[in-house]
């Protein structure tokens, strides 16, 4: 089963139909992320006996031959070529994978086979030694991809990314095929994604219906846009939302506190006061600001907003920014500090 989260239900199941002749059952659903099998409880054999089942099912025979011929071809194939070069190693397993192991493939769609050798050679050796002759069944070229235990990992662990990746691509590119359908457009022509509507012109130039933010906010400026306009713009800021999030969750601890700090702008003395009432750490004061601070997807909640009134009164931004960083210092050294204890 492969889910899908859209509304547009009929108009998807129509392009993939049309497009990609799926075989598998499609079901769609809002808000769902795609279901492979439930790989993640299987064991390997398992994992490799389902993949190939699925493929016997789907594969498109070539110059007849089933999977499992091209699979028995692929083998002799590649064992001759181990034999002529002298190379130890062995084959544990293969499998067919790829677009034509779901039935996916497209005109000029290579024969993709995954192979697990034991063997001392890293696996870009072995690819160089398996490509240095063109190998074609019925005219379709055959792409060899060697995977060792030791660096890609099992074929089993192989086919579970693989079919993800497989269901991945063909969701992206009915997505896209649907989004050609429809008028409105987007670019980066500045901070942030512009959403303009190219079936009609305003002096001369295509009108901007919404703008979405680097950390995935929409603003709209029309408010006559259809639903299903409205739908593509924000699964557009949706991708564009988890782009940054993943982004900002990489960065540094301390990084991700200083940019809060910088972006605080007039809340800096309430988070800061805050802070230290509370006795918050830094992941802590992250935690409950950043979605207002940094993410701005929530409204900024404070006792007394805007505190920083004259400088006879509070520190200034800047030398309240100085006093936290030399905070931040101080937490960060105790953290790498060993602490002593006395005997």
């Amino acid at each position: 089963m492969i889910t899908f989260s859209t509304r547009n239900e009929q108009q998807l199941k129509e392009v993939l139909k049309a497009h990609f002749s799926l075989k598998d059952e499609i079901t769609i659903a809002e808000n769902q992320e795609l279901n492979v099998g439930g790989f993640d409880t299987l064991a390997e054999k398992q994992i490799i006996d389902y993949f190939k089942a699925k493929t016997d099912e789907r594969f498109s025979p070539v110059d007849g031959q089933t999977a499992p011929d091209i699979e028995n071809t692929v083998r002799d194939y590649v064992q001759g070529v181990l034999e002529d070069n002298s190379i130890d190693a062995e084959i544990v397993d293969l499998a067919v994978t790829g677009s034509r192991s779901r039935g996916l493939e497209s005109d000029g769609s290579d024969i993709d086979v995954a192979i697990e050798f034991t063997s001392d050679l890293k696996e870009d050796a072995l690819f160089n030694i398996l490509h240095e002759q063109p190998f074609e069944i019925g005219g379709i070229a055959v792409d060899i991809n060697p995977i060792r235990k030791e660096e890609t990992g099992t074929l089993g662990n192989y086919l579970k990314n693989s079919e993800r990746t497989i269901a991945e691509n063909h969701k992206r590119k009915a997505a896209n095929v649907v989004e050609e359908q429809s008028t409105i457009h987007f670019g980066l022509l500045g901070n942030g994604i512009t959403c303009y509507d190219v079936s009609r012109t305003v002096d001369g130039d295509y009108p901007t219906v919404a703008h979405i933010s680097n950390e995935g906010n929409v603003k709209y400026y029309d408010d006559n846009l259809s639903a299903d306009d409205k739908r593509l713009i924000e699964e557009q800021a949706a991708r564009q939302k988890r782009d940054f999030t993943e982004s900002w969750n990489k960065l540094p601890l301390e990084t991700r506190y200083e940019r809060l700090l910088d972006e605080a702008g007039a809340h800096l003395t309430d988070i800061t006061n805050n802070k230290r009432d509370s006795g918050l750490s830094m992941e802590e004061t992250l935690k409950k600001y950043e979605h207002s601070v940094i993410f701005k997807d929530e409204e900024f909640s404070a006792a007394e907003p805007n505190r920083i009134k004259d400088e006879d009164t509070f520190l200034s931004g800047a030398n309240m920014l100085r006093s936290e960083r030399i905070v931040v210092m101080s937490e960060l050294s105790a953290k790498k500090t060993p602490q002593l204890t006395q005997t």
